[in-house]
Order: C-alpha cells, then sequence, then structure tokens
C-alpha cells in the first residue's frame, strides 16, 4: 500500500509536468501568450503539490506499519540484555535498616 502511494505521488509529478505543459500550448492559442504561462506553471505546482502529499502519506503509512509490526512480535526487536525483575543488587531495603537520621541544628 505505501509504494501504491509513494508511485501514485510519482505520477502525480510527471503527470502536472505534461498537462501543464499541453494546457499552456492550447491556451497559447486561446488566450494569448501572457497566460499560457500562468496556465502551464498553476499545473505544475498542482501536480508537484498533489504528489508530494501522496509521496509523503506513503512514507507515514510505511511507519505505521513498521510500528505495528514491531508492537505485534516485540521479541524480534530487543536489544541488549534486559534484566529480569528482582535480579538487581539490592532486593530490598535491608542495606539501609541501621542508618539513623542526623538533626541539623
Amino acid at each position: 500500500m505505501a509504494s501504491i502511494l509513494k508511485i501514485i505521488g510519482v505520477v502525480c509529478i510527471i503527470g502536472g509536468f505534461f498537462v501543464g505543459t499541453i494546457n499552456g500550448l492550447l491556451s497559447e492559442e486561446v488566450y494569448g501568450d501572457q497566460s499560457s504561462f500562468t496556465v502551464a506553471i498553476s499545473s505544475w505546482i498542482s501536480g508537484i503539490l498533489f504528489g508530494t502529499l501522496f509521496i509523503a502519506f506513503g512514507i507515514m503509512y510505511e511507519n505505521v506499519e513498521d510500528i505495528a509490526s514491531r508492537v505485534r512480535n516485540p521479541e524480534y526487536y530487543t536489544t541488549g540484555n534486559a534484566s529480569e525483575t528482582g535480579n538487581s543488587r539490592m532486593n530490598s531495603l535491608e542495606t539501609i535498616t541501621d542508618y539513623k537520621m542526623k538533626s541539623m541544628d
């Protein structure tokens, strides 16, 4: 799904360039030189914007799939040796049983 969104984004960018060029050339005959460039540039910008949005959604979807796979299979993504609960050096408060508080005058 993520790769499909990225492909659609690239197609939008390339298609926007071609559509803008064709619309610019066709509008030159109808409106004159000044508006043909405006029509072309607006099609190019819209193609780039929509293409970028599709590519960004593809990247976000790819990241969501990665996070979901890590949540479903946590044993494959643990690193290092995690200590088990209760295996620390200080199991209880036994080391401070004879500690006396000193008063601060």
